[in-house]
């Protein structure tokens, strides 16, 4: 057989893998021994083939349908993927089926040739002949076993020896060509006996190095005690230093902080934003240039940006291909760029910037799998961090100045559904540029699987598991060193659909409060900017069941309820606070 023969083999060789992937069978080829009236009902819609592992299709829309409607199980899968799980029949969402085996039986009784012989037989080049007859179940034995056609690579093929032939033909082969094997053979022992000999080289090499490290180690371990003494006092003045700014923070009603006895006094709703024609799934506020901007993300398909000062709407954004959950404004472009852009993430799959100014789309990230439903910006480096939290169970670390996907965090059984990153603590507040690794940064997320996950940026690991909730985690915030809170940067604030709200201590792994109240599940919870008595220990939680319900961490009770419309059964999805200009 000489090598254009080969080629000819290999590239049959190819196609018959169809037959190890499950893909539909060929119809001509089954027309070699049986009749067009024996395989009319194994016809597979989409791919016209005689079907492989045939499903019936069984969705309601179309129940009436005398057809036999079967399509080949991988002719269904890639069809429903690329093309968001729409029915082939009638192009409708959430298609249903079932499994054939019956089907899947008779068709496993249909004779056939030899699939190697009918490939020659096509390309009029028979140069061995098959006389296989028999079933399709058994023909995967024969291609893999008794075929003569079947192509073999020969022995040396690893010492650099490239032929292929017919199995048949390969011992002319290795009689022929011995002494190119032996000279093969030769060639590889004494690239192995140099490759010996620099290994020899470089494990003496390593030797000298393990020895220098251990000195090193040594001397920066005698460092590492003189500078520990040292930094036990730094780290005193530091938490005195601390405490002092907590107390100032709380003593002094500043623009950051609101008393929260006024506000429930005087709470109202002073206007409402009409425009989305579907859920509104997320919020964000924004000042620029003395103006003040919220950006919404919509069940719509849409991102549209409003006006505070005048209660319009100014800007409306298409582009993505389904539902937005979460919509951002992005600090990165903001402090490095002075422009406003929203960064937005959908069930399409797709995060993407958007710039407002020239109203175009700056950047996409389309690695994750499934929808995207929260995304959070870093506090740190600029915000030039992004995470992600996606229901293909993932979270990812993005760099924004570089587009690119730095880490990806797996360990939830069930798709994720929010992201918080850590705050500066308060030893490397000042510490804001650099690389991410190595500053104690974590990232915490909640997930459909019930639990909370905490993971060091690092070393991409898992730190911690919080299984409490017996519901989808759907919020979770990170306190601040500043904040006024009981533990600071050192909490972490969740909402379940379990109906309660939790806040738990990352030092001891513990959960420290449970808020319960809510007649629904919770979508949203926040820390609020609200004081009272001179403490700002308030958090914030949006529910199902149309209410806004304000809570007490030191006396674990609820303060206060704004109650939505008695007849809009919408639910609260997204809560955000800002200080509007009087």
């Amino acid at each position: 057989m000489n090598q254009t023969e080969v080629s000819t083999q290999n590239k049959n060789e190819k196609e018959l893998l169809e037959l190890e992937q499950h893909s539909c069978f060929n119809k001509t080829w089954l027309l070699q021994l049986n009749s067009q009236e024996q395989l009319n009902n194994y016809i597979c819609l989409i791919c016209k083939q005689i079907t492989n592992n045939p499903i019936k299709i069984n969705c309601p829309q179309h129940k009436d349908n005398n057809n036999l409607l079967i399509v080949g199980k991988n002719c269904l899968k890639q069809f429903l993927n690329n093309n968001n799980n729409i029915c082939p029949i009638e192009y409708h969402n959430d298609c249903k089926y079932y499994n054939m085996e019956i089907i899947q039986n008779q068709i496993n009784e249909l004779d056939v040739i030899c699939l190697r012989q009918y490939k020659q037989e096509k390309i009029n080049s028979i140069i061995v002949m098959c006389d296989f007859k028999g079933k399709i179940k058994n023909i995967n034995d024969h291609l893999n076993n008794s075929c003569p056609l079947k192509i073999v690579n020969c022995w040396f093929k690893q010492f650099g020896c490239n032929y292929s032939c017919i199995k048949n033909k390969l011992q002319d082969h290795l009689i022929s060509e011995m002494k190119y094997h032996f000279d093969l053979v030769m060639k590889r022992m004494e690239i192995m006996q140099e490759e010996m000999k620099q290994l020899q080289l470089e494990n003496e090499k390593l030797k000298l190095e393990i020895q220098l490290k251990e000195k090193e180690k040594f001397i920066l371990q005698k460092e590492e005690d003189f500078n520990q003494k040292k930094n036990q006092t730094e780290i005193k003045q530091e938490e005195e230093e601390l405490k002092i700014t907590q107390n100032n923070n709380n003593n002094n009603n500043n623009n950051n902080l609101l008393n929260f006895d006024l506000f429930f006094s005087s709470s109202k709703l002073i206007n409402t934003l009409i425009g989305h024609n579907g859920r509104v799934w997320s919020i964000d506020y924004l000042t620029f240039d003395n103006n003040e901007f919220i950006c919404s993300g919509s069940h719509d398909n849409t991102i549209r940006l409003w006006d505070i000062k005048t209660y319009k709407q100014i800007q409306i954004i298409t582009g993505h291909l389904s539902h937005i959950f979460c919509v951002k404004f992005s600090s990165y472009h903001f402090y490095n760029n002075n422009r406003i852009t929203i960064c937005s993430s959908s069930s399409d799959r797709t995060i993407r910037l958007w710039d407002i100014q020239n109203s175009k789309q700056l950047q996409i990230f389309n690695e994750h799998t499934n929808s995207i439903y929260g995304i959070v910006f870093s506090q740190f480096n600029g915000g030039k961090y992004l995470c992600s939290a996606s229901y293909d169970k993932s979270i990812r670390l993005w760099d924004i100045e570089i587009s690119k996907s730095l880490y990806i965090f797996k360990g939830h059984i069930n798709g994720v559904l929010c992201v918080d990153i850590s705050l500066p603590s308060s030893s490397s507040k000042n510490n804001l540029i650099g690389t991410i690794g190595g500053n104690g940064y974590n990232i915490c997320s909640g997930s459909a699987d019930n639990t909370i996950r905490i993971w060091d940026i690092e070393t991409n690991k898992q730190l911690i598991i919080f299984k409490e909730h017996n519901d989808w985690v759907k919020s979770i915030k990170y306190g601040s060193y500043n904040s006024g809170i009981i533990g600071g940067s050192n909490t972490i604030l969740s909402g379940s659909h379990d109906k309660s709200i939790r806040l738990w201590d990352i030092r001891s792994n513990q959960q420290i409060q449970i808020f319960k109240g809510h007649i629904g599940g919770i979508n949203v919870v926040e820390y609020s900017p609200f004081i009272i008595d001179n403490n700002s220990n308030i958090i914030c939680s949006g529910s199902w069941d149309n209410t806004i319900r304000f809570w007490d961490i030191r006396s674990n009770k609820e303060l206060y309820t704004i109650q939505r419309y008695e007849n809009d059964d919408s639910g609260i999805y997204c809560v955000n606070f800002f200080i509007k200009d009087k």
